[in-house]
């Protein structure tokens, strides 16, 4: 999912790699609710993100990695630097989670438990790319996993506004298909991403 792809999996990634040079790894990324999908029609040995609503984990197993939170981001020099305050958002164009993201009710939560309804601008995407350069460009406020914007913020290109979000923690995790047996190349897969986690200094 997009909150593991720009970080942990290029990671695991290499280190896979490392082991097994003549395996074929294949990688999708999506919304939790198409890479749920995918998983239960074996589509997928595995999808890494975050825990989805319960009626989509059905026969879904949950091996959780690391916890993260929801960032709200603008370009440098936004106008709403160093704003605190969720409300300030209503006039401002927001980049939104869309529906299928599972990140989507924890923002939902959010809003609610801050009085803040009606956004009166708002795109709704999940997508890194998008996001980014939607935020770069303009005064937009992205609405994202942490770890998908974490490289932006470290080199200055993006800033997090100081909102707190703590409510939209949660666990981040491997999602597999209940009562079934890895592979061996799938064991060695998860075990990259454990490593590469803790190489990365997670929460876990």
């Amino acid at each position: 999912m997009p909150s593991v792809a720009a970080r942990v999996l290029p990671l695991a990634s290499l280190r896979f790699r490392a082991h097994e040079p003549e395996t074929l790894l294949r990688v999708e990324d999506g919304p939790h609710g198409f890479l749920m999908e995918r998983l239960r029609a074996g589509r997928l040995d595995l999808a890494v993100g975050r825990m989805g609503p319960p009626a989509t984990m059905a026969g879904i197993s949950f091996t959780p990695l690391y916890s993260e939170q929801v960032a709200f981001v603008v370009r440098a020099g936004h106008p709403l630097s160093g704003e605190r305050r969720l409300a300030a958002l209503r006039d401002h164009l927001v980049i939104y989670p869309t529906e299928r993201a599972a990140i989507r009710p924890l923002v939902d939560r959010l809003f609610i438990a801050e009085g803040v309804a009606g956004l009166a601008h708002r795109i709704e995407s999940v997508s890194g790319d998008y996001g980014r350069g939607l935020t770069r460009a303009s005064d937009a406020v992205w609405i994202i996993s942490q770890s998908v914007v974490a490289g932006d913020i470290a080199s200055g290109l993006l800033e997090q506004l100081p909102i707190e979000t703590g409510i939209t923690a949660g666990p981040v995790g491997v999602m597999t298909r209940a009562e079934e047996e890895a592979s061996p190349a799938a064991q060695l897969f998860r075990r990259a991403l454990g490593e590469a986690v803790r190489a990365l200094g997670f929460n876990t």
